[in-house]
C-alpha cells in the first residue's frame, strides 16, 4: 500500500493577489515617468474609465480628461480609491493630486475639477 505523505501550507496566497505584488516590486525598478503612470492608470481605472478617458502627469498631478460628463462623475466618486490604488503602485506622494476634467472631441474643457 502506497503511503501519502502530508504537508501542510503555511499560507496561500490568492493569484490575484500574487501578480499585483509582483507588478509592484517590477514597478518599483522603473522610474517615475508619464508612461508608468498612464500603464498604472489603466490598470487600476480598469477598461471602461480607460476607453473614456485621456491621462497626462507632470510635477505629481495627474490630470484626466474623460468623454462624458458621466464618466467625469465616475471618475469623482472613485478619486479616494484611485488614489490609494496609485500609492500603491507608484508609491507615496508620486500622485499628489487627480484632477478631472470633461472635454469634448475638439479639446475643449467643459467642466474643471482639481
Amino acid at each position: 500500500m502506497r503511503q501519502v505523505r502530508s504537508c501542510r501550507i503555511a499560507h496561500v496566497e490568492r493569484v490575484n493577489a500574487t501578480a499585483a505584488r509582483a507588478m509592484r516590486l517590477l514597478l518599483a525598478e522603473q522610474p517615475l515617468t508619464e508612461a508608468k503612470v498612464r500603464f498604472v492608470w489603466t490598470m487600476i481605472a480598469g477598461p471602461a474609465v480607460s476607453r473614456a478617458s485621456t491621462v497626462t502627469f507632470a510635477d505629481g498631478v495627474l490630470a484626466v480628461r474623460t468623454r462624458t460628463e458621466a464618466w467625469q462623475a465616475a471618475v469623482e466618486r472613485g478619486r479616494p480609491a484611485m488614489l490609494a490604488r496609485l500609492a500603491e503602485f507608484l508609491g507615496p506622494g508620486a500622485v499628489r493630486t487627480l484632477s478631472v476634467t470633461c472635454g469634448d472631441p475638439t479639446g475643449r474643457t467643459l467642466h474643471h475639477r482639481p
